[in-house]
């Protein structure tokens, strides 16, 4: 099931790249900062995927909660940031806090029924020690005979799974910059077809 997995992501990204090629977004500071924030998940997703196929699974776990944070900013800069708050984010300031966000995200139509902050109460403190070396981390890297990864093959699947979501996810937020309802559609479908 893993090679299957990292084979079908890797066709998305392959897919999903050229399929956003030269889309065309306003060249506006918010549309710029959140479309960059969309990129950035989507190349976090490669890494993951390229990480995996290695066997360095440590890295690649660490990465979740980058980027669940990277894709949640680029939401929120997309539909909720005041022109004030996307030029403090563009001049180096501080974003709000991510429960701050993520409470502004979930008040728009796109993610009303809180499953932003169902995901982060659910996995925030595992994803937390994933990225920061706690026991998550530490606790796959014995096998009881060896000091190795040992991560098991369905937790590897939900990594690439959840990379893959999010990853999707930003190319429909891409094609929302972009004012392009088809397109987000044409991801969806595609979404679909590899997870029949």
């Amino acid at each position: 099931m893993l090679e299957q997995r990292i084979q079908s992501h890797s066709d998305f990204i392959r897919w999903l790249d050229a399929f956003l090629d030269g889309k065309d977004v306003p060249s506006e500071e918010r549309v710029l900062l959140a479309g960059s924030s969309f990129d950035l998940v989507m190349e976090y997703q490669k890494a993951i995927v390229i990480l995996v196929n290695s066997k360095i699974h440590g890295p690649a776990f660490a990465m979740m909660r980058s980027i669940r944070e990277v894709f949640v900013r680029g939401v929120w800069l997309a539909k909720c940031a005041t022109t004030d708050q996307v030029r403090s984010v563009r001049d180096g300031g501080k974003f709000p806090r991510t429960g701050t966000m993520i409470e502004a995200i979930e008040k728009t139509e796109s993610y009303s029924g809180g499953p932003l902050s169902k995901m982060r109460k659910e996995t925030r403190d595992w994803m937390h020690g994933m990225t920061h070396g706690g026991m998550e981390q530490i606790a796959r890297r014995f096998s009881g005979v060896t000091i190795e990864p040992v991560f098991e093959e369905n937790e590897l699947v939900e990594l690439l799974d959840f990379a893959f979501a999010h990853a999707a996810l930003s190319g429909i937020e891409v094609c929302g910059l972009a004012g392009d309802g088809e397109g987000a559609l044409g991801i969806l479908e595609k979404v679909k077809s590899l997870t029949r």
